[in-house]
C-alpha cells in the first residue's frame, strides 16, 4: 500500500506487485521506460524506515 501511495505520484504509473516469496521485493510498472526513469531517480535511496533506503534498478528481462 505504501509503494503504490509513493509511485503513483509520477505520470504513467500502472500497478506494483510485490513478490510473496521474497519479502522486500516488488515490481512497479510504468506506461513506458521515460516515466518509470523520472520516478527511480526522484524515489532512489527514500527511506522507508530509518534504516531501508529503497534500492531501486530496473527489472531483467
Amino acid at each position: 500500500m505504501m509503494l503504490q501511495m509513493l509511485f503513483c505520484q509520477y505520470p504513467g504509473f500502472k500497478e506494483v506487485r510485490t513478490v510473496e516469496t521474497k519479502p522486500g521485493i516488488a515490481f512497479v510498472e510504468y506506461g513506458d521506460e521515460i516515466q518509470s526513469t523520472v520516478s527511480m531517480q526522484a524515489l532512489q535511496g527514500f527511506k522507508m524506515t530509518a534504516q531501508n533506503p529503497m534500492v531501486i534498478s530496473y527489472a531483467k528481462k
